[in-house]
């Protein structure tokens, strides 16, 4: 318990209050703590200059917020603790770089949203990370390091919606992704893909359709194949507007 006074009522009517895991009721239930509008089992910490990140555990998910590339290693040192058990990363709009070694050995990562705007993916960024069956690649990216996606052993799906395509690394993906995974790619931009090193690896490569239509409504029912209006695959679609079957739908 604390004083009713420790903080002011602006600060506990606009921030959120960090917790260890498991102790959100107890602190909901005490004088002064109980006080805070927000209250998150989690943590928020600093994974690059102008980059902060936050840990949900009730919902497995890391969430990185703020402006700038973020630090290497940060799934050997900042969120290591849970690296295993997390499932899905919200990487926001204005992170520039995915550092190095930052999802390696996350083995039960599930689903990695990337923005638009995101230039650079360092080497081994997702090594190891087992779980991954699809992963969307921005057209904003300029680079991908060696290893980025390596020993992702799941992924059957991968989509680069990069119009322009760049020489990649032989090993940014390995060769049995290359065998087994399916590359979607923009329309009319397969021969390119198909001409140069690295992606030219992909057995399957696939143009995909993004023609917009009508305005129509959609169901939680019809989540597989639904995009959003960048053209990007959303594996998770919440409330918003959406681009399904090529036609726009309001969830």
């Amino acid at each position: 318990m604390i004083s009713q006074n420790t903080f002011r009522e602006s600060i506990y009517a606009d921030a959120t209050l960090y917790v260890p895991k498991g102790t959100k009721a107890k602190y909901e239930a005490l004088d002064g703590w109980k006080n805070f509008k927000n209250i998150k089992e989690g943590q928020a910490r600093k994974c690059g200059d102008n980059l902060a990140w936050e840990y949900l555990y009730d919902t497995k998910t890391l969430t990185i917020t703020g402006t700038g590339g973020m630090s290497s290693y940060c799934s050997m040192y900042d969120w290591a603790d849970f690296a295993k058990e997390m499932e899905t990363a919200n990487i926001e709009s204005g992170v520039l770089a995915i550092g190095a070694y930052s999802f390696r050995d996350c083995t039960n990562l599930k689903t990695v949203n990337m923005p638009e705007g995101l230039i650079f993916i360092d080497w081994d960024a997702f090594d190891n990370c087992i779980s991954l069956t699809s992963i969307s690649i921005p057209s904003s990216i300029e680079y991908l390091n060696s290893g980025a996606f390596k020993r992702c052993s799941g992924l059957t799906e991968v989509y680069s919606y990069i119009k322009e395509p760049f020489v990649i690394p032989d090993n940014v993906f390995d060769v049995a992704t290359c065998q087994n995974a399916t590359l979607y790619v923009p329309k009319g931009a397969k021969e390119k893909y198909e001409a140069l090193g690295g992606w030219k690896n992909f057995k399957n490569i696939v143009e995909m359709e993004t023609g917009i239509d009508a305005v129509t409504a959609g169901s939680p029912a019809d989540v597989k194949g639904f995009y959003d209006l960048g053209g990007r695959k959303v594996l998770k679609p919440g409330k918003g507007l959406y681009i399904l079957n090529g036609k726009k739908v309001i969830r």
